[in-house]
């Protein structure tokens, strides 16, 4: 089903895995005005490529020495409650279309935090103010660093 996701107020990434579809959401937010559009997207996978793009602060932990919850922490920031959610909702529409499925999502937007918890990688998604405040980075800084995107 073809949907259009604001990643901020201003911000489109259109979502659809049929072409024609993804071009009549494009005419529609042309129509609108005052709206850019910053992707588009066929699937989940392509989704979670262009928000990385927007968004590039993402960091991959093996914590599997200092804790036994999980084996890796990804955390990523955003800029917005919309783009909290919209990252998040790309993590588990691309991790699921390849047949990985969240077994629990927890936090709302509007905490500035989400969590999702795929098992053996847990994905935290935060504003960058709850990031510099609660420096998971730091409290895991015994961690091996696999990915540091910038």
């Amino acid at each position: 089903m073809a949907e259009a996701k604001m990643t901020n107020a201003a911000d489109i990434l259109i979502v659809d895995d049929e072409k024609p579809a993804r071009d009549r959401l494009r005419q529609l937010v042309e129509d609108l005005g005052g709206h850019s559009i910053v992707g588009e997207a066929g699937n989940g996978a392509d989704a979670l490529r262009i928000a990385a793009e927007a968004n590039p602060d993402i960091v991959l932990l093996d914590v599997r020495g200092q804790t036994t919850m999980t084996d890796y922490f990804v955390i990523c920031s955003g800029a917005s409650d919309r783009q909290l959610n919209a990252i998040a909702d790309g993590i588990i529409s691309g991790l699921k279309d390849d047949d990985v499925e969240a077994l629990s999502r927890e936090g709302e937007a509007s905490s500035h935090w989400l969590l999702v918890d795929f098992g053996g990688v847990i994905v935290h998604v935060m504003s960058k103010p709850e990031r510099e405040f609660y420096q998971l980075e730091k409290l895991w800084e015994d961690a091996l660093l696999l990915v540091h995107v910038v």
